[in-house]
């Protein structure tokens, strides 16, 4: 069997020679300095940070501000992870990635093709090579608008532009009847928006946020388990999507996953505090003294007194 002029055989060979490079490659990658020096091989380290920097940095300056932060930092222990500043950042990045997956991303993805034929399209590849384009094209937006526009508001455009999108998307099954009705224009604009919408802020926002919201003990444990939550989301959505498309039909299911959207639009509106320009220790000490929701709502009417309940706070402990 074929795929256009390219035999499935040589698509899955050329296919794994990018993991066979990467492999390679990752074997050629020197350790992190971090690790290096946490393991007292110091001039390892300090020939790290000189290939890694360039000759304009002092690499032995750079390793004594490592090693600095390395005597600060105190051994995880499960038990932590019943503490406000560790299990708060965590639930708010495993719903974000539930959020993300179930907002139906990986359906839309791995169907685009049958979606579009469905939808009265003659070549349905064209029209998912159109998509993955436009997917590059903003998810490279993306990485320039987060520093100027922040991580929150991209978020909650996004999950606007999704839920809208999603729901013509179902719009378009509603009204599309037998006799054919052209509204082929809308099933494609109405895909074309989600997939900018996702590209914009749901697509890598969700795995940045995860980065700044743990203090530097915690990341590596926490960042394992909500990346299992997302690659699980993944699977399970993708695996049931045939099915639901059966049992809800088409438009059901896209409204489902405009539902989706919706909620988890509201959720970084309460719940998502915005990281852009904070330090990890003021990120740990929000989520650590009081409840993220009452806090942004205080820091957002009176920021004057919220930083005074913060010294107090501080203070005290």
């Amino acid at each position: 069997m074929g795929l256009g002029h390219l035999s499935y055989v040589w698509l899955a060979l050329i296919g794994a020679m990018f993991p066979t490079l990467m492999i390679v490659l990752v074997v050629m990658m020197p350790e992190t300095p971090r690790y290096l020096l946490s393991v007292n091989r110091r001039n390892d380290a300090i020939r790290t940070v000189a290939w890694l920097r360039g000759p304009h940095i002092d690499p032995d300056d750079e390793c004594c501000n490592i090693e600095s932060n390395l005597d600060q930092q105190e051994t995880m222990a499960w038990s932590e992870f019943l503490k406000p500043s560790i299990y708060r950042p965590l639930v708010i990045s495993l719903l974000l990635m539930v959020f993300q997956q179930f907002s139906g991303i990986n359906a839309v993805m791995f169907y685009t093709q049958s979606i579009f034929e469905g939808a009265g399209f003659r070549n349905g590849a064209y029209a998912a090579v159109i998509v993955g384009a436009v997917q590059v094209v903003f998810t490279c937006v993306c990485a320039i608008l987060m520093d100027k526009a922040g991580r929150k508001m991209l978020l909650i455009l996004a999950g606007i532009g999704m839920t809208v999108s999603a729901g013509t998307f179902g719009l378009y099954y509603q009204l599309k009847t037998p006799s054919g009705n052209d509204l082929s224009g809308l099933s494609l604009s109405s895909m074309i928006v989600y997939i900018i919408s996702f590209s914009l802020g749901w697509g890598a926002i969700p795995w940045l946020i995860m980065s700044e919201i743990f203090p530097s003990r915690a990341r590596g444990a926490a960042s394992g388990i909500a990346t299992l939550v997302n690659w699980t989301c993944a699977f399970i959505v993708t695996l049931t999507f045939s099915d639901m498309m059966d049992s809800l039909t088409e438009q059901g299911t896209f409204w489902f996953f405009g539902g989706v959207c919706f909620v988890a639009t509201l959720f970084v509106v309460i719940f998502v505090p915005e990281t852009k320009g904070r330090t990890l220790e003021e990120i740990e000490a929000r989520f650590g003294s009081r409840s993220p929701i009452v806090k942004s709502i205080v820091s957002e009417r009176h920021p004057l007194q919220d930083s005074d309940v913060e010294d107090e706070e501080t203070g005290k402990e």
